[in-house]
């Protein structure tokens, strides 16, 4: 799934900071872990997301567990994020 995300607060501003990103993929890999892409630098990280709020035009994650690719296994960075999917215009 391709969109927009918006982190809303970070636990470690050194891994992921505050910010909107325009071009993101989520990829849900199983039950709870998940791959997020942003597609213009090509930063890969896994995210433990829970406990989603589905609302009218995106997807509220106010507790999820973010790690980078190569630091699953480490110390998780708490985030809240919000996800906008994008609309296919067929």
């Amino acid at each position: 799934m391709i969109g927009k995300l918006k982190v809303i607060s970070t636990s470690n501003k050194d891994v992921i900071k505050k910010k909107t990103f325009d071009e993101v993929m989520i990829h849900f890999r199983d039950h709870d872990r998940h791959s997020i892409t942003i597609l213009k630098s090509e930063k890969i990280y896994v995210a433990h997301l829970m406990g989603a709020t589905i609302e009218a035009n995106s997807i509220l994650w106010s507790d999820a567990d973010l790690w980078t690719e190569d630091g699953v296994g480490g110390n998780a960075t708490n985030v809240e994020l919000r996800f906008y999917p994008s609309v296919s215009k067929s």
